[in-house]
């Protein structure tokens, strides 16, 4: 008992020591975590005629991802869904694995792969014909890797290697089973039924770790974590490093979200040293390498279910989800993430400001604000109780935050909210120069004055003389504003000394310089005040009083966009944002120190169509990130997030169509119509209707990909850029072209293009053939003219040659005719001799057939005769009588006479005898010496005395022999015989 003690004391003490050491690196080393919050989801209805369930996703090496759908292969390039095949046995898919232009796919009792044709059509190749016999039954492939170019396709109880180069298979039979694997440094860990840690190295499974405490725990996953460790998760018991063959416990004891009590479904290790587990009751949840919680995706904020079937990493660093009747993209790479409503923000965002180390954020609901000192958000948002509705503007003023909203403005002072008036449409607040003790601010009736009285703002006066909408407001100085008029212009309001009415005011519009009295707008850039309109930056110019291009940005952003927001965002840097609703062009320009500047698009391009128009806010937060309001919740850019936004992607040609018929590209029917040569080569003119479909497998945001075409041997240059996927063409020249396509994406990057090569044959009039035609009508007709000419001068001298030959020709006819007669007439009298001849003969073979009978019964009576005087004999003369009779019955018995007639028989009759036997084997001497009989014509009377048998006999032995050469009853058996 005290043994045992010890040991249990060992082994506490090496655990505890192995949670020390990693104690540390617990403490300091946080992840920069950034909340993800770009998912796309797909619903089964949204995805097509598939099954409810996905098990294994891969992705092709042209970017095209597969899933391993009960219903069969399930293909995804970024806009469309399709089932592209089914195993041959028609087993539901449940393992995938693209290598090359191969993508290997295991099912129940079956495995093999999928690969396209010269046509772009995919096909399913089994391999099971190469199983050897001791594998043939293996049940459901549940993961398939790829170690040295060897494919093994793993099972419950076998592994299935394929030596792709040999093509042949070999089976490693694993005694214990195994349920789940991964691929570390070209090594199969995999845990057995028995929760032993194993390995399959060169082929040998070797014993990694077996620990009684596994009996009690169910291991799931086996996942890398660092230099010869391993972290191994079990089944509602958490996690455990493996190092030394010791296990220490992962660290969550602080955790929100513990492993306690979770079913695991899957786990993979993303390339940040970040873990992600899925579930299937907790949906999906991300842990740093230290086992800290980081963010949980579920069907309460992100996805449309708990119950999590696998998970994989794509070529772009982002994750895809199966789940339980659905699919799931999530922008694990992605520089911004959304604080929305499942983050408590409800409502378009217009406003953002960082206040007292919170975050408020104005909506159209409201304002929402949450604990902010870093990015790093982990609490959800909270309402703000007391402003309710539309809010416009938030200011912050010395230690005040100041509210500007549909229904009047608000101060939040020492925590506590106030409504400090009742004006309605609070636009914004206005800090006066010189005058830190007022504000201005603008509504949409004009222009308000407030004053701070006991900590507390509050309305001092309305500005007399200006009555109009005042949502953006810039001071010139002390007592100058410029106002901008969605719809008029830009106003210049000179104040009065104290604030109380307005003593100069002009409206700057077309007359003034404007381009237009529509979408102009302030920009706030520095000291300069700046114009944004629908031909580039503007300025006021003093000394003509009016509104003139600005030099400096009318270089950098051009003079022919809408220039809507442009903000200093950092000492060197300022953020533009121009051209209209779903064409925005957003950027970050920064200068140098020359004045030479750099324009930074990419990643701004993802903000397209998500911001509101005229009313874009933008805040830099201290870490350098920006928070960006849009239509819905604020999107925050991490500046931090590196991503290789050149990355090449495909161009891929989805199908060629002439008018109705798929001629290039997968067909519905994949069983039937597959790897058919149905391509027209050259098209006819008559059915010169071409249909081109493309698309490009870039899945960040795949309904902005825009696509080029170019038809070399029509165009002259490339199309403009669009959305659309299709291309027709109709009633094209004759020629040869080539179709070229090629696509771009969100960020600007331009993918590979891919070609199409076909030749369209010209109109049946104008062929090569038909030119045949016609060269020779000219060339007959040219002829014919001329033999018309000399067709009388020759007509005479035809006539007279026509005539000798016909005479010439009736000479040969009568002189063949005669030739013919005599030859037919020899051909009848040697026909006449032949058949007398063979007559003759016959009838000398019956009649040698009936002598030797009249011999064979003579000798009989000689024998008979003998054998009477042998049985009165003595002496010498009885042993000399003897040797007579026993020469008589060799004479009776032999069959030298047959033998002789035979071989006559054979002379004539064209060795009919021994192709008789030939053809009927089973024939014996007394049924082939009666078929010689037949051949002679002999009747069965004629026969039964040559035989020595009975009429009733011989009609016996002719039944016998129609039996053995299977006549039917309507032949004669004589005829049959005389034809043979």
């Amino acid at each position: 008992m005290s043994s045992l003690l010890v040991i249990k004391k060992t082994k506490l003490a090496v655990i505890l020591a192995g949670c020390l050491i990693s104690f540390p690196t617990y403490l300091h080393s946080q992840t920069n975590w950034k909340k993800i919050t770009q998912i796309k989801n797909y619903a089964s209805d949204r995805i097509g005629k598939v099954a409810p369930k996905t098990y294994d996703i891969t992705q092709t090496e042209k970017g095209l991802l597969y899933f391993a759908n009960e219903y069969g292969l399930l293909a995804f390039d970024g806009t469309d869904w399709n089932i592209l095949l089914q195993p041959n046995n028609r087993s539901h898919i449940s393992s995938l694995l693209s290598l090359g232009p191969r993508t290997y796919i295991g099912g129940n009792n079956e495995i093999g792969f999928a690969q396209k044709n010269k046509f772009e059509q995919i096909y399913y190749q089994s391999l099971n014909d190469l199983l050897p016999n001791d594998c043939i039954d293996f049940s459901q492939i549940w993961g398939i890797y790829e170690i040295h170019n060897h494919i093994y396709f793993c099972t419950n109880t076998v592994f299935i290697k394929l030596d792709v180069e040999e093509n042949s298979i070999t089976c490693i039979t694993n005694p214990l089973g195994a349920r789940s694997a991964i691929k570390i440094n070209n090594t199969l860990y995999f845990v057995d039924h028995s929760n032993t840690i194993q390995k399959l190295e060169n082929d040998q499974i070797q014993q990694v770790f077996a620990y009684n405490e596994f009996a009690t725990y169910n291991v799931k996953q086996i996942l890398p974590y660092a230099d010869q460790s391993l972290l191994i998760l079990t089944q509602k018991n958490g996690g455990f490093i493996l190092k030394n063959n010791t296990l220490f416990p992962w660290f969550q004891n602080d955790n929100p979200m513990s492993l306690k009590n979770i079913n695991i479904s899957k786990a993979i290790l993303l390339d940040n040293d970040i873990y992600c587990i899925g579930t299937t009751n907790s949906g999906v949840l991300f842990y740093n390498k230290q086992g800290r919680f980081l963010q949980k995706l579920d069907r309460t904020n992100k996805l449309l279910s708990n119950t999590i079937i696998d998970l994989y990493v794509d070529q772009s660093k982002n994750l895809w989800i199966t789940l339980d009747g659905s699919i799931s993209y999530v922008e694990l790479r992605s520089p911004f993430y959304t604080l929305s409503e499942d983050e408590g923000i409800f409502g378009s965002t217009y406003d953002v400001k960082n206040y007292n180390d919170n975050l408020y954020i104005a909506t159209s609901d409201g304002v929402y604000f949450t604990n902010w000192n870093s990015p790093d958000i982990r609490e959800k948002f909270k309402k703000l109780t007391g402003v309710e509705g539309q809010v416009w503007n938030l200011t912050q003023n010395d230690n005040d935050l100041l509210i500007g909203a549909h229904n009047g403005s608000y101060q939040i002072h020492d925590s506590e909210i106030h409504l400090i008036s009742g004006v309605e449409g609070g636009w914004n607040f206005i800090t006066i120069p010189e005058q830190p003790h007022l504000l201005l601010q603008g509504t949409y009736t004009g222009l308000y004055i407030y004053e701070k009285v006991n900590e507390l703002w509050k309305v001092r006066n309305h500005i007399e003389g200006f009555e109009d909408t005042a949502r953006e407001i810039s001071f010139e100085n002390k007592n100058i504003i410029w106002i901008s008029q969605g719809y008029k212009g830009i106003y210049r309001l000179q104040l009065s000394d104290d604030y109380s009415s307005v003593e100069n005011i002009k409206l700057y519009d077309q007359n003034d310089g404007l381009p237009s009295n529509l979408f102009n707008c302030l920009l706030e850039t520095g000291s300069k005040q700046l114009f944004g309109t629908q031909l580039g930056v503007y300025e006021h110019d003093k000394k003509s009083d009016s509104i003139v291009l600005n030099n400096k940005y009318t270089g950098i952003l051009t003079n022919h966009h809408l220039v809507r927001y442009l903000k200093r965002v950092s000492r060197n840097k300022d953020l533009f944002i121009q051209g209209y609703d779903r064409d925005d062009d957003i950027g970050v320009i920064e200068f140098g120190p020359t004045g030479n500047y750099d324009i930074q698009h990419v990643p701004f391009q993802r903000l397209k169509t998500k911001l509101i128009p005229a009313f874009e806010k933008v805040i830099a937060f201290e870490n350098g990130d920006l928070g960006f309001t849009s239509k819905n919740g604020l999107i925050v850019y991490n500046k931090d997030v590196q991503i290789n936004y050149d990355a090449m992607f495909t161009t891929l040609l989805k199908h060629v169509k002439i008018k109705d018929s798929i001629v290039y590209g997968n067909v519905e029917d994949y069983v039937k119509q597959i790897q058919q040569d149905t391509i027209v080569k050259p098209i006819p003119f008559t059915k010169n209707q071409l249909s081109f479909s493309f698309t490009a497998p870039f899945y960040e945001d795949p309904n902005s990909v825009e696509y080029q075409v170019y038809l070399e041997g029509l165009d002259e240059n490339w199309s403009d850029w669009t959305s659309k996927s299709q291309k027709e063409y109709n009633f094209l020249p004759s020629g040869d072209y080539t179709f070229k396509v090629r696509a771009r994406n969100i960020y600007g990057k331009i993918g590979e293009e891919t070609l199409y090569k076909f030749t369209i044959s010209p109109p049946w009039y104008l062929s090569t053939s038909m030119y045949l035609v016609y060269l020779s009508l000219l060339i007959l007709g040219v002829y014919s003219i001329l033999r018309i000419k000399n067709e009388q001068k020759r007509r005479g001298i035809e006539k007279l040659k026509i005539a000798h030959q016909r005479e010439i020709e009736l000479q040969k006819v009568k002189f063949e005719e005669k030739r013919l007669k005599e030859k037919n007439d020899k051909i009848k009298k040697d026909n006449k001799l032949l058949k007398e001849n063979l007559e003759v003969r016959n009838k000398e073979l019956a009649s040698s057939a009936m002598q030797m009978v009249q011999v064979e019964n003579e000798l009989s009576q000689l024998k008979k005769n003998l054998d009477e005087i042998y049985v009165v004999s003595e002496g010498e003369n009885r042993k000399k009588l003897r040797k007579i009779i026993k020469s008589v019955e060799d004479q009776i018995k032999g069959d030298n006479n047959w033998k002789h007639f035979e071989t006559h028989f054979n002379q004539i009759h064209d060795n009919s005898l021994d192709r008789l036997r030939e053809t009927y084997p089973d024939l014996n001497h007394r049924e082939i010496r009666l078929c010689a009989y037949l051949k002679l014509n002999l009747s069965s009377k004629e026969i039964a005395p040559l035989m020595g048998i009975s009429y009733r006999g011989i009609e016996s032995l002719r039944f016998r022999i129609r039996k053995k050469m299977n006549l039917d009853t309507t032949t004669n058996l004589t005829d049959y015989i005389t034809r043979f």
